[in-house]
């Protein structure tokens, strides 16, 4: 059974998605191992859910974020596409798939992060997660956790009740596959991006900074700079918002994972919650405002403009698994 349609109606796929979890086939091909509770016994075990305070609990944070980078692709999939209802919208097969998940409010961003990892073809992968000093690190000495991009899953998750829309990806480390799949082969959903006020990402190595690489203006790194104190080191590398921000502004956060790519990648769980806690206060408000890209807005924007602006590690040179280079 292969969901690929772009002309899919969301209700059928969430329909397909539910038959699919509970016959054991998958929809990259073949069969595999799934969890046969499907996703009405998921909603009871996800991750995220607000205490009886309204609020989030150290423990919380400790428990849903191992489940995140413990989990499978399809596991994923099928949590995101669960609590999206008849508004989620699941196309594709392996690298060139997607969940897009259309916001509510009408001064909605989107939110995106993807769900690929350099170690998916690791038979391996996912393995148990190790917690050691407010760190996660792999239990598996010749493979990393996969924090990029796992983490901003995560991310998503915790951000999924403030009406914005959602968009998790596949392909990122194939060049960003997923996303120049979206752009030229599903026109509905590309447009659909554009009506956003802008992008974020979460797929940023490190604490308190941000990219906005090609696909920013002053006015929106000026904008960035003062609601999250956040700095913009340089505007080197790629990733799927440089895809997919064809007519608006977009940035990439910092979310707390370090050397990824390599076997001593770790997530600083404090770094990320300070994240997430910045993002659910700013994205919380009211009135967001729309940044358009200037060369869009003048109908002069392509992508070779682009590959030319995203010189660095990801512009003219390719990225090499292991070198700690990145986004």
């Amino acid at each position: 059974m292969h969901i690929s349609s772009p002309k899919a109606e969301p209700g059928r796929i969430v329909a397909c998605l539910v038959a699919l979890a509970n016959s054991g086939e998958t929809a990259w091909g073949g069969t595999a191992p799934v969890l046969r509770h499907g996703l009405t016994q998921v909603a009871g075990t996800m991750p995220g859910m607000f205490n009886q305070r309204g609020g989030y609990t150290v423990q919380d944070f400790y428990h849903d974020l191992r489940f995140w980078l413990e989990c499978s692709r399809k596991t994923l999939f099928r949590t995101f596409i669960h609590q999206g209802g008849r508004r989620s919208i699941f196309r594709g097969v392996g690298d060139e798939a997607f969940i897009y998940i259309p916001g509510t409010r009408t001064d909605r961003v989107l939110l995106v992060a993807h769900t690929d990892t350099v170690w998916d073809r690791r038979p391996s992968y996912p393995a148990p997660v190790r917690y050691e000093n407010g760190r996660y690190f792999s239990s598996v000495a010749t493979q990393g956790i996969g924090a990029d991009d796992r983490a901003g899953c995560a991310m998503l998750w915790y951000l999924r009740d403030l009406g914005h829309s959602l968009l998790l990806t596949s392909g990122e480390e194939s060049g960003c596959r997923g996303s120049r799949w979206i752009m030229e082969n599903n026109p509905d959903i590309a447009e659909s991006l554009q009506a956003h006020q802008f992008m974020i990402q979460f797929d940023r190595r490190g604490d308190s900074e941000f990219k906005c690489y090609s696909v920013g203006s002053s006015s929106f790194r000026s904008y960035i700079q003062k609601m999250t104190g956040y700095t913009e080191p340089d505007r080197l590398s790629r990733t799927d918002i440089v895809v997919l921000a064809r007519d608006i502004c977009a940035a990439n956060f910092s979310i707390g994972y370090y050397h990824e790519h390599t076997v001593h990648e770790y997530l600083e769980m404090a770094e990320w919650e300070t994240t997430m806690s910045l993002m659910r206060s700013w994205l919380s408000g009211s009135q967001l405002p729309r940044h358009e890209r200037v060369l869009a807005r003048w109908g002069m924007a392509t992508a070779a403009q682009d590959a030319r602006q995203a010189v660095g590690d990801r512009g003219t040179r390719p990225f090499r698994q292991g070198t700690g280079q990145g986004r």
